[in-house]
């Protein structure tokens, strides 16, 4: 079921963030901000349809996929902040967006066990 979802992780996304935050001028921003939006809207959609309204990828359980994308949130955070562009928006990804907000905050129903081993202090 997760299959769409592990196939936008297969277009490697590290790079793309990369060449976002190496990108000079504006139009070199928007060309290596559509790339890394290739990888990001098949993750959206995987999210919609595995989901089915739920918090995570696996729906009422942590998933594959809210494991490995999960592994690149700090990435993303750090790529917006450097590029002063936001990957994951509402209006963009209104999935991704919510399930990562879950995810930081201390949700347990949107992240699960992944709250167990990310970033404890």
């Amino acid at each position: 079921m997760e299959e769409e979802g592990r196939r936008g992780l297969d277009r490697p996304l590290w790079p793309t963030l990369r060449g976002l935050r190496n990108a000079e001028g504006e139009d070199a921003k928007a060309a290596a901000l559509e790339q890394v939006m290739e990888v990001i809207m098949p993750l959206e959609d995987a999210f919609a349809k595995c989901g089915k309204g739920k918090a995570s990828f696996g729906g009422d359980t942590i998933g594959y996929l809210d494991i490995a994308f999960g592994c690149f949130l700090g990435w993303l955070r750090v790529t917006e902040k450097l590029t002063d562009i936001k990957i994951l928006d509402v209006s963009k990804t209104p999935g991704l967006f919510g399930w990562a907000q879950g995810c930081y905050s201390g949700n347990r129903e949107a992240c699960g066990a992944y709250q167990d081993v990310s970033c404890q202090s």
